[in-house]
């Protein structure tokens, strides 16, 4: 549009293509009608077109720079904020599991201290007449290093192998029945409830689940059957 119709002959400011298409709208109804020094006059064809048209002007006007704000407010929604950074969520890391060799290695570690405690108390037992003091102490000392191995092999450094995580689960769950035999036994104070207590609790005829465990174990990580031989 001519600069004297936007009120001076002054050079304006960039407008925006919306302002410009709202501009050209307009220039539909003006004709020149003379050239001047300070360029061409220009005058609305007539009166009715003149009214209509500011009316029209108006209009693409609020239309125009409506659909400029909505396509800035549309920009500022899905830029993000100067300065923020978006992070990416750190996956969730894996379990260390304990190689068969040195699983092992592992087990062994726990379980042969609670072997030697069970052939001493074993030997203990087998004396004739048993020594009370002596069976006490040593069923004591069984029951603690059955509590031991438990405690090792619930919390190891890294988790089992999977072949065998549920051989340790049933393994540690019959040494919690062996600790408590052992309890019973160092609580005991005669020598014939000493006696009743080990018969019953070494019955043949009772399934001992933490051996059947400890040999599918054994089997698993490639270890002797003989615990005392491994243990030696």
């Amino acid at each position: 549009m001519p600069d004297h119709i936007l009120g001076s002959g002054k050079r304006q400011r960039n407008r925006s293509s919306c302002e410009i298409g709202a501009d050209n709208a307009l220039m539909d109804f003006l004709v020149p009608v003379r050239q001047t020094s300070e360029g061409v006059s220009w005058i609305f064809t007539d009166l009715e077109p003149a009214l209509k048209v500011r009316h029209i002007g108006l209009a693409l006007l609020v239309l125009s720079l409506s659909a400029c704000s909505g396509a800035a407010d549309v920009s500022a929604a899905t830029s993000a904020p100067a300065g923020e950074a978006f992070t990416t969520p750190a996956p969730t890391p894996m379990p260390t599991l304990i190689l068969p060799e040195a699983a092992g290695v592992a087990y062994l570690a726990a379980v042969c201290p609670m072997n030697e405690a069970g052939t001493t108390l074993n030997a203990t037992m087998q004396a004739n007449p048993v020594d009370i003091v002596a069976a006490k102490r040593d069923a004591g000392l069984y029951r603690d290093s059955l509590r031991s191995v438990i405690q090792q092999m619930s919390a190891p450094p890294a988790a089992w192998p999977a072949a065998v995580e549920k051989d340790v689960s049933d393994f540690i769950e019959g040494l919690y029945a062996e600790m408590s035999q052992a309890e019973t036994l160092s609580a005991i104070e005669t020598r014939e409830g000493i006696i009743a207590s080990w018969n019953a609790w070494n019955d043949p005829s009772q399934p001992y689940p933490a051996h059947v465990a400890s040999q599918k174990i054994r089997l698993k990580l490639g270890l002797p059957a003989d615990s005392k031989a491994s243990c030696a």
